[in-house]
Parts: C-alpha cells; sequence; structure tokens
C-alpha cells in the first residue's frame, strides 16, 4: 500500500472526558496543566477509572494519540497516552478560545465517533462530552486558518511540486469502474473516499495523502501514476498489490491539507506552551508533543 501519513482531519482517537475538566481546578493536587488550565489529578483518575473498566476502550487508547500532534513513537500506556490526548486537546480548546471560535456541527462530525462496541457502553453523557472535547481540534484548526490565510498558502510552499495527491482504495477492478463512473458523473472525491475507501487512514481525510514529496514509500505502480496524472482528473483503476486505485491530483491543497497545515501551527503552539505533568503520569516531552514514561532506573 502506499505510504499512508497520519492525515489530519479528523481525530481518530477514543477517549473520554467530562465537562469540568476544562475548568481552573484550585486547592487540589493537579495531574497537568497548560498554559493557565490545570486539570486535577482527581477528573484524570475518574476518567481513567471510566477507561480502565472498559477493555476495548482501554486498548485503544493506549496505542492512539491525537492524529496530526504527536511526532514518533513514544513509550505509552493507558495513562500517559491518556494525558497526551488531554493535554493537546486542552491546547486546541484554548486556542479555539483566544480566538473567539466556536465548535460546530460539522467538527462535531469530523471526529467520527463510533457507537457500536466500547463507545457505546459509555454513559451517554461521556458520549457527548467526548464529542465535544475531541472537535475542539478541528474547531482550532478550521478558526486558526480563517484567522490567518498564509496558512492555506505555507501549505502550498511546502509543496515543490505542486502535486497533492488523494486516493480511494477497493478491493477489485469493478468496485473501482463503479465509483470512477459516480465521480465522473460529479460525485465528490472526498465524500466516495471516507464512505468506500478500504484504506481507512486516508479515508478518514477524504482520501488525501499529502503532497507527492512526502510520499516516499508509495509503491512503483502508483507512484508512477501520481507523477503523470493530469490535474483534477480521477485516475482509472490502478492496480497494486493492496487492491486497485482511484488517483486524484490537485494543484492546490485540499481541505485535509490545510488543516494538516493548520495543525502543524498547533503543535508549533503546544511546543512553546508551558506545560506541567505530575511525575505519577509521566514526563513531557515538548520535543515529540507527548507524555512519555519516566525513564526507569536499570539498576
Amino acid at each position: 500500500m502506499p505510504r499512508l501519513p497520519v492525515v489530519l482531519t479528523a481525530i481518530a482517537v477514543a477517549v473520554v472526558i467530562g465537562v469540568g475538566a476544562w475548568v481552573a481546578v484550585d486547592r487540589k493536587p493537579s495531574a497537568f496543566r497548560v498554559g493557565s488550565t490545570e486539570v486535577s489529578q482527581s477528573t484524570v483518575n475518574d476518567e481513567l477509572s471510566v477507561i480502565h473498566d472498559n477493555t476495548a476502550l482501554a486498548s485503544s487508547i493506549a496505542q492512539q494519540q491525537v492524529a496530526g500532534f504527536t511526532e514518533g513513537a513514544v513509550p505509552s500506556n493507558v495513562a500517559t497516552a491518556w494525558l497526551t490526548i488531554r493535554i493537546q486537546t486542552t491546547l486546541a480548546r484554548n486556542v479555539l478560545t483566544s480566538l473567539h471560535g466556536r465548535i460546530t456541527a460539522a467538527d462535531r462530525s469530523s471526529v467520527g465517533l463510533p457507537t457500536t462496541g466500547a463507545y457505546a457502553h459509555l454513559p451517554a453523557d461521556f458520549r457527548h462530552d467526548l464529542i465535544e472535547t475531541l472537535a475542539a481540534v478541528p474547531a482550532a484548526a478550521r478558526t486558526l486558518t480563517a484567522k490567518d490565510p498564509q496558512i492555506v498558502q505555507r501549505a502550498l510552499d511546502a509543496c515543490a511540486s505542486k502535486r497533492f495527491v488523494s486516493h480511494i482504495l477497493v478491493q477489485t477492478e469493478a468496485e473501482a469502474t463503479a465509483l470512477k463512473a459516480q465521480l465522473d458523473g460529479g460525485a465528490d472525491f472526498a465524500t466516495v473516499a471516507r464512505k468506500s475507501s478500504g484504506d481507512t487512514t486516508s479515508a478518514a481525510a477524504g482520501g488525501s495523502l499529502g503532497c507527492l514529496d512526502d510520499l516516499t514509500n508509495l509503491v512503483p505502480e502508483f507512484l508512477s501514476v501520481a507523477k503523470a496524472q493530469p490535474i483534477d482528473v480521477v485516475s482509472d483503476p490502478v492496480q497494486t498489490q493492496f487492491g486497485f486505485h482511484l488517483i486524484l491530483v490537485r494543484a492546490q491543497p485540499s481541505a485535509d491539507d490545510v488543516k494538516a497545515a493548520a495543525i502543524a501551527q498547533l503543535v508549533r503552539r503546544l511546543r512553546s506552551t508551558e506545560v506541567s505533568v505530575n511525575p505519577r503520569y509521566g514526563e513531557w516531552d515538548h520535543r515529540r508533543s507527548a507524555v512519555v514514561a519516566p525513564a526507569t532506573s536499570s539498576g
């Protein structure tokens, strides 16, 4: 399969949070602080208790961070992964507030929170708060873009080839042919990708893989088409070892590419923001924008 970078459109993690967690807490031991926003240890422990009671949810938490924020693999357990998520989304909420932005229905929808399995067993108010929490990231990215038009230009400038690649992956040529007919008939590529692509990572971003220059691990059959395909024309089905691809190349960054650039700016803000973490949970790594477990003595 072509390289599938972490895309920055949607937040594909499973987390639990209470509304009160965003309010600065006095006279209680702190779990973490982001700028002037402090969250109590009791709040985080309550959240972790709910997470640990749901085995599938705990497993998902331990393996995931907020898409686009964390760079590189980090040592992670449920607590450190959860604190990473909480710190990242707190920063997004603070940025959104400072820019006088608000969370919209589209932001909530972009979270794509599952409604079955482990998530369905969460209390309804937790599921509601979860969506509000995760939606802060796309809302902050959208608001940043509206406030700073240079974000779009920076996304364009960062791609020397000016070729932004998206794809839809299916398993049979017949499926690919049928989807191409829909696209040729005017269907929206991103909408079809989200609904039909077997590459779930890029599907969440409307099929976007990003700038061609960054896609160093594309298989040869895919790469040759990505380099030569006319701009804004959906390719015929392209077969690789992973299935059949419909490839679209644009000369301008897609909405998801722009969102990626906006989240990159959020990352820069997070790195320059004072963050402290209660040592019982781990240590904050500014370079990776993540909580990591404290180093253990080998002696």
